[in-house]
Formats: structure tokens, C-alpha cells, sequence
């Protein structure tokens, strides 16, 4: 069958044929099950401490003189401001070989440090020195010795954000990067590894840590991971210092005083951590892959939402470890099961030879799965594949290993003519692109508000998500897989570099589970060019080699029809002109083509906030209506710290169609109206959202009677009408932007307190939706809800008691009638009156605020501000399950309560919410469950056919 899931055409497809042989077993290796495999979330009870401290440096391994000349591929460090300091940051920087330090101001001048690629430019302005290959360890800083003393240290939870507590300041010299001064942290876990774990394997896994992260066990180092985007892990059973069954010091220190982007990148341990330990025989991690092919025609259940069928092959492997001291004969067996739960095929892999002393072993094997539902955006359907080691394959006993890997089975064709199909379906891609921090918690992006965003964007129409410069968080994945979300998965440094190229490995093996992946991105932008592209080769070649199922791509806006142009798969554009992708388009004319990202337009949520929309419909329009073009990613449905629109006092991103706090501006309901609602129902490539919409993009407060307001209106209709106080100004016919437009309403309107009514309606006059804004009084009260978990939003009913679940608070304020009053500058205070919860902090979207993320207060930002609360007790799995973890977190207990209790009884969190000026505060209270069903994948899972409120 066809080892690949997408087809270029011209298609190249890779053919492979796997023969399924009998599994025998040797009688002294067969055993009763004995899978020893556990997997602890690591999250808890870190103490850390941002600066430098006493971190130990010996400057004489500089034994290069790089002064007069000036470096190449060198990365800014705007945080150390003096030569000395530049030489501290990369003498203490294990993969730092070179420091330059100039007295010219930035961005030109300052810290450089890094791995150069020439010096060979001859400048006086330069000082600094070299050093051969990778740092030698430091010696053992003081911070990672088993006996140093942290009790003055901070407990916090993990994933953490370190910068993003920092003060704004105004002359930041990493101004671009949200204001937010650059720093270092040290985090220390003190924990016990349990006695029964003598003769496993296990290991620290790190989902990711920004930027430099150096790790030490007891003293001894383990490892260090120069990637700030990628997950890591390693080995601890077999380092010196372990001590198994007793107390361990497990160090980080993690540098993030230089970055790789030019917007904000926070730092720290910033995603989950987890313990693994497995048998001395096991699955390698990340090895277990499920590439489907589909070998039957495509069947239709019948509407988009029911979804369709066909048989298929997942062509499982998974590598196995031997660590042991003997070799061993052993098979592999593949389940794969529904969503539900039920088993829908089973078949056991060849015996194979494992050899001793770390050798290894693969078990490719076809699975056949006869009438396999296929992952569609309506119909996002998602099995696992469980995979066990067994010792007697005979009898199908004796489990010593096991993990599992979700995957979906789907068909993807990039064509140069016609664009992208899925599942032999057309399927536009009306994406957007989104970097990954979030108002308040930074780049630690909380698992429930991943899925608020997933949930946002299919609410604007969205079927697409660029990550944005970077590999995501895994849960994001996750979400995207259950939503029915393609995405197009992103490395970050990209070149001829050996490094790099590794970097992109690990992102494929990672990710190439995921269904909602249809395409894998090498680059962007500037960091494709300029002798990077030389790289290419070396990325195709890797990508291939790990996964070969997806296309490749590249977001250049220059170099089109260079090296890496040449190797690619799709052509990628970077906001270019109809012109230039029809020029290329001629030129190419076999060459499929994406609109990687375009479409910057501006603004804020304030008054006249409608006034981008031209913007985003001649923009969009350029890739959206041309059938060659496989889709869009829009620059971005999100604001994001750093990367201000204007200079101080803006420190976020003006973007978005939905602000850094998660309030949607008045853009985000064009694009529901156009990309969503005016899509026909049974299209394919559409989120299973209905109705109609009408929206007014004004907030009917203006400065003085009678001056002339143009108001903009958006509807899915094809007239609008516009009232004020039961009066008409007027009726407006509305075009789709893929016939020209004008897809919106343009009113002007001699102001005048009052009742702004808007009404769609069809051709006939029949009325299809009603919007209304009416000026407000004084603000006389504060509203506290939720946004998420929220029905409305389709992020849940309950926070699950995790220690971790983070909930969204939105206050509101209004007037006596309970009108919304876009009011700045009201502070507003979040409390928790009771219940297992704590506020972490607060936001209100405005892109000038310098108020402190992790406060519980923030002003008012045109009558909201959001809020933030996590649970602070973990009471979910088994109890035996939480007795192990309490076994094993030595500082367990004191910030995030662990409930060890048969049969846990969580009360909800009662929030509050007070406003200055305001006498009566309002109060809320939030369910905290224990049930599976309210995690965020299963709330992700049943949401796809629902409505979304976009509020």
C-alpha cells in the first residue's frame, strides 16, 4: 500500500510492502505481565530563583582573539550591557563559542555572542573572544549541589514563564520583545525515586525550557538542550551521583538573555516536565509511529458532520531498548482503538532480537483497518494505537512495556491548479497564523486556555493554524487533532547547520502522529535566506527520512526559486502580491502553492475598530479567491507580546483579530461573517458552526452630538440595515470579498445617544439577525462570568482538580441598566472567596498597559478585564496514583494540595470581583470536577459539532 498520506501532483509517493510472519516464543522468556512503565507529572514544587547568583566561569578557556574583526550569525544579548557581562553570559553558556561586544548603540551594537559563522570582517568597533567547540562544564555551579541551601528560594509550579513577571521598562534595550527585561533562572526539584525503581530505566522529560537549559542531577551534569522550542529528555538511572530510593536534587539552569525572534520569547521551564520509568526493555520514546494509508475509495456517511469511511493500513513501528545485560527475543502488539474505547484491530509484529548493552530493535508491522473512519475538519475522528511489548507472542502474554500514540487516517493532495484536498475533498485553508504567549501567564500557556484559542478560532471560521516561529506546546497539538484544526507545524533556526537540522528531526519525530499536521514548515522569512538556503537538502532529507507522509514548505518572501525553493514540496509566500504569486505561478506552473502568511492589519479593541477590515478583505483576497492557492494563514488571529505596532508605551502586538487577553475585536466578527458563516454548510473544509450573524463594530460612545461617526457593520447576510432610535439610515447590499466585496456595511451617521439597531436580512427582507449597542450611563456595577470552562465557549463545564486547570475570568463593566460601559482605567480586583483556587494573574488586552501581569488587579480596557484562576488541588487519577506522586515530591503539598483520599469531594472556587468606585462587588463560582470527562482533550473531543459564542 501507499506509505504516504499526501500527494504532490505530479505525486511522489513512496511504495513499501510489509509481510506479517507467525510470532513465536521461547518458553524461558515467557512470563506473566510485568509492565512496569509509569509516567509522574513532574510539574510540582520547584523552588527557583531568577539572576545569575554564584554561577562558577573559567574565562581562560577564551583563547581566540576576536577583536577588529566583526562576526557573522551571531544572536543579540540585549540583557548584558557591559563587555564583562558579555563575556559572564556566554563563558556560563555551554554552547556559546564566541562573544563580540561593540559601544555602538543598539540594535547594531551591544552583546553578540554565540556560533559565528565568519569572522573574517575587519572593524575596529569589536571586542571579544573564542573558544574551541562547545564549552567544557563550568565546573559544578554552587546552585546544583545537592547541599546547597534553597530555603530562601521561591516554591512555584511548573510550566513557568520567569520574564513575564518582570516590570516593564521603558528603555529596555530588547524594546521589541514586549519590554521585558531578559534574565536567567535556577530551578531545583527535590524528590525521592522509590526503591522498587532499582534495575529500570528512567528519565526527566522536558516538553520545553527557553532558552539554554543545563541540567544537573546531585550535582553531576546531565545534559544540556540549546533549543528553546523543542521537548528533551535524559537518562538519570545510570548517572553517577543517583541515589535510588532516597532524596534527589535535580538542577536547571535555564538562560534566556538572548532570544531567536525579534518578538517576545519569555523564559524558564515554560511546558510540562514529566519522571518516566520503563523496564530495561522498552518503546524509545517518540518511536512509536502511525502512519495510515488509505487503500479503498472514500465513502461519504452522507452530511460533512457524519464524516466518511475507508479501508485503510496503519503501518505501525515502534524501536525497542535493550539496556539490559542480555539479549532478548521478543514481539510487539499493535491495538488501535476508537475514540470510545473499542478495540478495532489487533495484530502482533515478527519476534525480533533485541541485543544487550543499549542495543536496539524495529517492529514494522501492517495493520489493517477494514472501514476506517477518516479525520476530517467536520468530523475530526481520532484512534490510538497501543503498543506492547510482549514476551510470549505465542499466548499474546507477558506485557513488559507499554505506551500509546493517537493518529487519524486521512488522505492530503497539494495540487498546482486546484490547491489542497483532503480526504479527495477540496479544502481551502482559511487559517491564521499565532505565536505562542497569551495576556498574563506569557508562554506558559495554561492546557484549558490552548483550547480556548483552538475553540476561538474555529468561532472566526478558522480551519488552519501556522505555529508561528516555532514547534508548539504538544497539548496544542493534541487539541488541534480533536477540534478538527490543519496545521502547519514549524521549525525555528533553519540552515546548513548540523544543529538545526537536528532541531527539525526532533520536531518530526515529535509530531508526525498528529493528524491535524498537513504540512511541516522549515523556516520564515528572513531565516530562509541570506545562506541559509543552502540548508535545504538536509531538511528535505531528515523530513523525509522520519516521517515522508507530509509535504514541506517554506515562508520566504524572497529567494523564490533558489535551493531551498527548488526542494521544498509547496511553494510558501510571505505577504506577497497577486502579481508576484501569478508571475510565479507561470513560471512554476507544476509547483503547488500556500499563502504562508499575509494580511497584517491593524487594531485595537476601541471605538472605529472596523476600520481594518478593508485591510483584511483586500489582503485576504489575494490567495483566498484564487482556486490555485491552497489556503491562507492570516498574521494573526491573536496579539502577542513584543512586536508593538507603535513605540513605547505599546509592549504587545496589534495584529490580532482577537486581543493579547482573549476579548475579540471588532475584526474577529468579519471574519466569522466571511469565513464562516457565508461558507456553505456541507463544505468540506468548515468548521460545524451555524447561524447568522450581524454585528456592529462601534460601541456607540462618541465624543459630542452631531459629529459625523462612519459606523461599520458585518453580516453574513446579504443586506444589512442600519437603525438609530427605530429610524432608518439606511440599507446596504453586501458582496462576498471573493467577488470584490464590499463584504461589510459602511454607515455615516451624525452621532446621537441612543439605540444603534443593525438588522441582516435576505434579498426578499426576511430578517435573519438582529444586533443592537446601546449608549450607557455611568458605570454602576461590576459583572463577573467565566469564559472559560464555559459551554459558551466550548472549553468545558468544570476546571478538573489537576493542580493545574486554569480558568478565565471576564469582568464586565456596566451600567444601571446593565449596558456595557467602555470605561478605561477602572481597577478591578480578583478574589477567591473560597474553594480550591488561586488567582495567577490578570490582563485587559490593551497593547499600552505596563501594570504587572501576575497581579490580581488590572484596569479596565474598554469595560473588561480578564482574569485568571488555577486550581490548587490535585485530586485526579487513582489514589494509588496520588500516593505514588506524594512518594515522590519532597516539597509536595505545600503550594498545590494533593488530595490522597479514596474518594475525593472538590467544592467549587468562588471568584469575586470588586471595582474602584463601584459599592457592590460580584461574586461566581466554578465547578472543580474529578470526572475524565472534563479534561481538556475529552471537553476538546465532543465539541466539534456545537455551537460557539464568539463574546
Amino acid at each position: 500500500g501507499m506509505s504516504s498520506k499526501f500527494a504532490i501532483m505530479p505525486a511522489k509517493a513512496t511504495c513499501l510492502a510489509l509481510v506479517l510472519l507467525a510470532c513465536a516464543c521461547l518458553p524461558a522468556l515467557c512470563a506473566a505481565d510485568d509492565n512496569v512503565r509509569e509516567q509522574i507529572l513532574f510539574d510540582f514544587a520547584w523552588k527557583y530563583q531568577r539572576g545569575m547568583g554564584n554561577v562558577q566561569c573559567n574565562a581562560s578557556s577564551f583563547t581566540k582573539n576576536f577583536t577588529g574583526v566583526e562576526c557573522v550569525g551571531l544572536q543579540a544579548d540585549t540583557a548584558s550591557v557591559t563587555e564583562d557581562a558579555c563575556q559572564l553570559a556566554c563563558c556560563t553558556d555551554p554552547g556559546c563559542q564566541v562573544w563580540q561586544f561593540s559601544k555602538a548603540a543598539p540594535p547594531h551594537g551591544g552583546c553578540w555572542r554565540g556560533n559565528p559563522t565568519s569572522c573574517t570582517r575587519q572593524s575596529a568597533e569589536w571586542a571579544g573572544q573564542g573558544r574551541d567547540g562547545p564549552a567544557p562544564p563550568p565546573g559544578v555551579p554552587p546552585q546544583a549541589e545537592t547541599g546547597f541551601d534553597d530555603s530562601a528560594w521561591e516554591l512555584g509550579d511548573l510550566p513557568q514563564d520567569f520574564m513575564i513577571t518582570e516590570e516593564y521598562d521603558e528603555n529596555d534595550p530588547s524594546s521589541g520583545k514586549a519590554h521585558l527585561p531578559r534574565n536567567v533562572s535556577w530551578y531545583r526539584k527535590h524528590f525521592n525515586i522509590p526503591a522498587d525503581w532499582a534495575g529500570s530505566d528512567f528519565w526527566i522529560y522536558f516538553e520545553g525550557a527557553f532558552r539554554y537549559a543545563t541540567v544537573y542531577l546531585n550535582g553531576v551534569q546531565v545534559g544540556y538542550h540549546h533549543c528553546g522550542y523543542t521537548s528533551f529528555a535524559y537518562r538519570l538511572d545510570n548517572v553517577s551521583s543517583v541515589v535510588v530510593g532516597g532524596a534527589n536534587v535535580l538542577a536547571v539552569y535555564v538562560d534566556a538573555l538572548t532570544g531567536s525572534g525579534w518578538w517576545y520569547e519569555g523564559g524558564g521551564i515554560y511546558r510540562h516536565t514529566y519522571l518516566i520509568r520503563a523496564g530495561r526493555v522498552h518503546i524509545e520514546q517518540f518511536s512509536l509511529f502511525a502512519p495510515a494509508s488509505v487503500t479503498g475509495s472514500i465513502t461519504p456517511h452522507g452530511t460533512p458532520a457524519q464524516g466518511l469511511s475507508a479501508d485503510a493500513t496503519v503501518n505501525a513501528t515502534a524501536t525497542l531498548i535493550n539496556d539490559g545485560t542480555s539479549s532478548t527475543r521478543v514481539c510487539v502488539r499493535y491495538t488501535v482503538f476508537a475514540p470510545n474505547g473499542s478495540a478495532v484491530a489487533t495484530v502482533q509484529s515478527d519476534m525480533v532480537t533485541v541485543p544487550a548493552h543499549g542495543g536496539s530493535a524495529k517492529t514494522p508491522t501492517q495493520v489493517p483497518l477494514p472501514g476506517a473512519e477518516l479525520w476530517s475538519i467536520p468530523r475530526p475522528y481520532v484512534y490510538t494505537l497501543n503498543a506492547d511489548i510482549l514476551t510470549d507472542c505465542l499466548d499474546g502474554i507477558g506485557v513488559i512495556d507499554g505506551i500509546n500514540a493517537t493518529f487519524g487516517v486521512r488522505t492530503l493532495k497539494y495540487t498546482a491548479d486546484t490547491g489542497f484536498f483532503l480526504n479527495g475533498q477540496p479544502a481551502k485553508v482559511r487559517g491564521f497564523c499565532n505565536h505562542n504567549s497569551f495576556g498574563s501567564v506569557g508562554i506558559a500557556l495554561p492546557d484549558r486556555v490552548h483550547l480556548f484559542r483552538a475553540q476561538a478560532m474555529r468561532a472566526v471560521g478558522g480551519n488552519g493554524w501556522r505555529m508561528s516561529h516555532n514547534p508548539p506546546a504538544p497539548i496544542l497539538l493534541d487539541v488541534l487533532d480533536e477540534v478538527g484544526i490543519v496545521a502547519m507545524d514549524e521549525n525555528r533556526l533553519f540552515g546548513n547547520n548540523s544543529e538545526y537540522v537536528a532541531n527539525m528531526g526532533d520536531m518530526v519525530l515529535r509530531d508526525r502522529n498528529h493528524p491535524s499536521i498537513a504540512v511541516w514548515s522549515f523556516c520564515n522569512e528572513a531565516g530562509c535566506s541570506g545562506g541559509a538556503e543552502t540548508g535545504a537538502p538536509a531538511f528535505q532529507h531528515i523530513t523525509d527520512e522520519l516521517d515522508g507522509t507530509r509535504p514541506t514548505l517554506a515562508n520566504q518572501y524572497s529567494g523564490f526559486g533558489d535551493i531551498l525553493s527548488e526542494t521544498i514540496d509547496i511553494q510558501g509566500f510571505s505577504h506577497q502580491s497577486r502579481a508576484t504569486v501569478d508571475a510565479y505561478h507561470a513560471k512554476y506552473p507544476t509547483k503547488p502553492l500556500y499563502m504562508s502568511e499575509c494580511c497584517s492589519c491593524v487594531s485595537n479593541r476601541e471605538n472605529n475598530m472596523g476600520i481594518p477590515v478593508g485591510c483584511a478583505q483586500g489582503q485576504t483576497n489575494t490567495s483566498n479567491a484564487v482556486a490555485y492557492i491552497a489556503g491562507t494563514m492570516v498574521w494573526t488571529l491573536f496579539d502577542y507580546y513584543g512586536e508593538p505596532s507603535h513605540s513605547w508605551p505599546y509592549v504587545s502586538s496589534s495584529f490580532g483579530q482577537i486581543d493579547l487577553a482573549g476579548f475579540p475585536k471588532g475584526i474577529a466578527h468579519w471574519y466569522r461573517s466571511q469565513w464562516l458563516l457565508s461558507i456553505k454548510e456541507d463544505a468540506p473544509d468548515r468548521p460545524q458552526i451555524f447561524g447568522h450573524m450581524t454585528y456592529i463594530a462601534d460601541t456607540w460612545v462618541h465624543n459630542s452630538t452631531g459629529q459625523n461617526v462612519t459606523v461599520y457593520v458585518y453580516s453574513d447576510s446579504q443586506f444589512v440595515e442600519l437603525l438609530l432610535d427605530g429610524a432608518s439610515l439606511g440599507r446596504a447590499a453586501l458582496v462576498s470579498p471573493l467577488l470584490g466585496g464590499p463584504s461589510f456595511g459602511t454607515f455615516s451617521v451624525a452621532y446621537k445617544a441612543g439605540n444603534l439597531t443593525a438588522v441582516g436580512s435576505t434579498a426578499q427582507g426576511a430578517v435573519q439577525s438582529v444586533f443592537s449597542v446601546i449608549t450607557p450611563g455611568a458605570p454602576a456595577a461590576v459583572v463577573l462570568t467565566v469564559d472559560a470552562p464555559s459551554p459558551d465557549t466550548q472549553t468545558g463545564a468544570a476546571l478538573v482538580a489537576d493542580g493545574q486547570d486554569v480558568g478565565m475570568l471576564r469582568a464586565t463593566l456596566v451600567d444601571a441598566n446593565g449596558q456595557v460601559v467602555p470605561a478605561n482605567g477602572i481597577n478591578v480586583t480578583f478574589s477567591v472567596t473560597s474553594g480550591p483556587g488561586r488567582i495567577i494573574g490578570s490582563h485587559n488586552g490593551d497593547p499600552t498597559t505596563h501594570e504587572p501581569n501576575h497581579a490580581p488587579w488590572h484596569s479596565s480596557y474598554q469595560g473588561l478585564v480578564r482574569g485568571f484562576v488555577q486550581v490548587t488541588v490535585n485530586a485526579m487519577g487513582s489514589v494509588e496514583q496520588r500516593r505514588r506522586l506524594a512518594s515522590i515530591d519532597l516539597d509536595g503539598g505545600r503550594r498545590t494540595m494533593l488530595d490522597l483520599t479514596a474518594d475525593p469531594a472538590v467544592p467549587d472556587i468562588v471568584v469575586t470581583a470588586c471595582a474602584d468606585g463601584i459599592q457592590k462587588c460580584s461574586s461566581t463560582s466554578i465547578v472543580v470536577s474529578t470526572r475524565s470527562e472534563d479534561t481538556v482533550l475529552a471537553v476538546a473531543r465532543a465539541s466539534v459539532r456545537t455551537a460557539h459564542v464568539l463574546a
